[in-house]
This record gives C-alpha cells, structure tokens and sequence, in this order.
C-alpha cells in the first residue's frame, strides 16, 4: 500500500524512484522483488500516503506532497462500534469482530508510536534521493493532503491543503531551513512497519467488505480502499 513514484525520460523509458514490492502483484513484479531507486518503499516507506497528491519542481529541486489517510483509521474503528449490531447483520459476527480487531490494532499502534497526522512534504535536488520538509501536515493533523502545489508568475511557490474538518489553508514558502530537512533512508518510517504488516496481512478481508463498511460512513465521508 502507498503511493509509487516512476520517472519516465524522453524515449518512453521509465524508473521506479519510490516504491516497490507492491500489495498485489502484476506480471512484470512476480519476477523478482523491486525497490525504487532512491531505497524507499511505496508512499516513502508509509502505508497511510496513498496519494503522491502534487508534484512541482521549483528552484531546481523537486517537491512531492502526499495524501496521508491515517486519519480515517479512527473513523473507521468509531465507526464499526457505533453500528456494530447492523454491520453484523450485512457479514457477520466473525468477520465484524475480526475488522474491529485490526483497526484498533492500527489505530493502538498509531497512537503508540505518536504517529505524525498530517500529509507530508518531500523535496529532492536530483529527483531520486529525498528529503522529509514536515511530515504533520503543517504542523495541523486535519490538512490530511497536500493538495496542489502552485509556481506564480513571480516564482513564489504557495501550497494548498486539503482539509474537509476546519476547511483548506494556503501556505507561501519564502525559504526552507537547510538544518530542518530529513534525509530518508530505508529506515524512513520503519515505526510503521508494523501496521503496514497487519494491514497487508488481512487486505483481503478489508477489501471484501469494505462495501458494507462504506454503506454506514456519512455520505460526505471519503475514503482510500
């Protein structure tokens, strides 16, 4: 799970930079177990970055934001107990039971590890080794996506955050502090590890009912499956 990054040059040639070893395998991946050039798994080794959401170079480097759907663990897990009665009805005790024990998992591991809600923001001087700018959605665990990354005709560079709970924020980055840039390695969200696991592990069954799971959600409420 998590966003892929791939270059593609001039003569239709193209490089996996970020991501690798993906949840459901295509032909070409069953070969061999790949990883991108810059070491880091899909969403920068973060499950929860489903969307690489904008993508702007600006003053010769390159800046990715993402879409972090960490969030939605908790609603989903609220979710599942408030209507636990009918969700049993639609699939039944065992599989409802099994769906509330691997969100609460999440959502425990997320908690325990102090889990930086908020989408974040990479740069890169040479498009395949990154840097972490935040990783907290501007320090606002509600702006879950980067949501565009705008060059003006004066060569400012503004961001734009999705936030459907207070409303979107517009950001202008004048300078970023060199000392305040994280290299990633492949290390890069190793806490996370865990959950990713547990999520992969029973894919399947999230999948499979996932249908029932939306039908409860308010109609308002989106969601990255």
């Amino acid at each position: 799970m998590g966003c892929d990054i791939i270059r593609i040059d001039r003569y239709d040639r193209w490089h996996l930079i970020v991501g690798g070893n993906p949840l459901i395998a295509s032909a070409s991946s069953k070969e061999k177990e790949r990883i991108g050039l810059s070491g880091l798994g899909s969403g920068f080794n973060n499950p929860f970055n489903v969307y690489a959401w904008q993508i702007q170079e600006y003053q010769n480097r390159l800046y990715i934001s993402t879409f972090d759907d960490s969030s939605n663990m908790e609603v989903i897990l609220h979710t599942l107990l408030t209507n636990r009665v009918g969700l049993e009805q639609l699939i039944g005790q065992e599989t409802t039971n099994l769906l509330i024990k691997i969100y609460k998992t999440v959502v425990e591991i997320l908690r325990a590890i102090r889990y930086p809600v908020g989408f974040d923001l990479y740069i890169s001087e040479d498009g395949v080794h990154f840097n972490s700018v935040f990783l907290n959605g501007l320090n606002n665990p509600n702006n879950y996506g980067g949501r565009i990354l705008y060059v003006d005709s004066s060569k400012n560079l503004y961001i734009g955050t999705a936030n459907p709970f207070q409303g979107c924020e517009v950001w202008k980055i004048s300078k970023i502090d060199e000392c305040s840039l994280i290299p990633c390695d492949e290390n890069h969200y190793q806490k996370l590890w865990e959950a990713k696991k547990i999520i992969n592990d029973n894919y399947s069954v999230i999948e499979k009912n996932m249908p029932a799971i939306l039908k409860l959600l308010p109609k308002d409420f989106h969601i990255i499956i």
